[in-house]
């Protein structure tokens, strides 16, 4: 046990060492006085012999990964009173807290929250190259896990526009959870939007036709090798091999504008979760998305089909349809309230055109 403390406190003392031209930077640009160096020497210190313990708590980590955040906080806050720019420090703060991040899910590798809060840590400080590793390492112990692929294809498309890395990232996480009504739910989501992105595109720049939808189509999808996250081939893909892309980008524009990518992942998704009546019914929350009326009805009415095939009588289903037709005769009757009357009034004002010609 003794020779364990020494080592341990051997390590501690080296890592705090390494920290000594980063605490001797912020001494020099009196960001930070030599009381509160330390303070915060003491307490990386205190923290350190925590999280070596050998029965460690998750909690200390976060502790300290808390306080860490809150140390940086300072940081910014002094730097930009002092009017400081650029890198001050070499020993990052930013840094140091992935190292405690690192060493926690080292620790605590099938917390599942944990590995999120890092990928929520790196996203916030827009850590690309963090988060690629970050996301390899998480999915290959936790390949399962929906909330991790649905968190890498959002990074994608959300934060960087990278249509194409987002979609294949669904698909890896759909053909290893083909259940999942996550991945499902976010693929249908992301197509959709991707869509109603193209035609406000096409409509704020005035393109039409084959020509100027492939135009957009092709700057949207050349960010295909410019992927923010690179996660390596799975273990439990490699298992899967030969199977192609769940859905096919190689319809025409067109084709494409009208909803065929959405439709295919219906289909698809009819098929792998027909014994989920109630989920397949509840992607008509998210086809109502689509960018026109004539694409809405076409969606809709597959969510509906799909429904139908795996649970017929559904009565959720039924409501759906009842509305629907509600809805639409509604929008005949007034129409054909409109049109009579603007009729109506051009008989009227010939008729009164006659008659004044009549009393002449």
């Amino acid at each position: 046990v003794p020779f364990q403390a020494d080592r341990m406190a051997d390590s501690v003392q080296q890592l705090l060492e390494e920290m000594v031209p980063e605490l001797q930077e912020l001494a020099e640009h009196d960001i930070l006085s030599k009381d509160e160096i330390r303070a915060l020497v003491k307490k990386r210190r205190e923290y350190e012999y925590r999280i070596k313990r050998r029965a460690t708590d998750k909690r200390d980590f976060l502790k300290y990964i808390e306080y860490e955040m809150a140390f940086d906080r300072l940081l910014r806050k002094r730097k930009e009173r002092l009017k400081i720019k650029g890198k001050v420090t070499q020993f990052s703060s930013l840094k140091h807290i992935h190292f405690i991040f690192d060493r926690a899910v080292k620790k605590f590798s099938n917390d599942i929250d944990l590995w999120l809060e890092w990928i929520s840590f790196a996203k916030t400080f827009k850590s690309a190259k963090a988060l690629s590793n970050i996301f390899a390492r998480a999915l290959q112990l936790h390949p399962r896990e929906e909330g991790l692929w649905i968190k890498a294809a959002a990074f994608e498309f959300e934060e960087q526009g990278h249509v194409a890395a987002a979609r294949s990232m669904l698909q890896r996480g759909i053909r290893l959870n083909p259940t999942g009504e996550g991945l499902w739910r976010e693929y249908l989501r992301m197509e959709v939007l991707f869509m109603a992105r193209l035609h406000e595109r096409r409509r704020v720049l005035g393109l039409s036709g084959e020509d100027g939808a492939s135009t957009e189509l092709a700057k949207a999808e050349a960010n295909t090798d410019k992927a923010a996250i690179t996660v390596p081939e799975l273990e439990a893909e490699k298992e899967q091999e030969g199977q192609g892309p769940l859905v096919s980008t190689d319809e025409g524009v067109e084709i494409l504008l009208g909803g065929a990518i959405p439709k295919a992942i219906l289909r698809h998704a009819g098929q792998d979760l027909k014994s989920k009546p109630d989920f397949l019914l509840s992607l008509a929350d998210i086809v109502s998305l689509a960018p026109t009326l004539s694409v809405r009805e076409d969606l809709t009415e597959a969510v509906l089909s799909l429904v139908d095939n795996a649970a017929p009588g559904h009565a959720g289903c039924a409501v759906r349809r009842a509305a629907r037709a509600m809805h639409a005769a509604a929008h005949q009757e007034s129409a054909a309230k409109t049109r009579p009357k603007k009729k109506a009034a051009n008989k009227g004002g010939k008729a009164g055109e006659g008659r004044e010609k009549e009393a002449c």
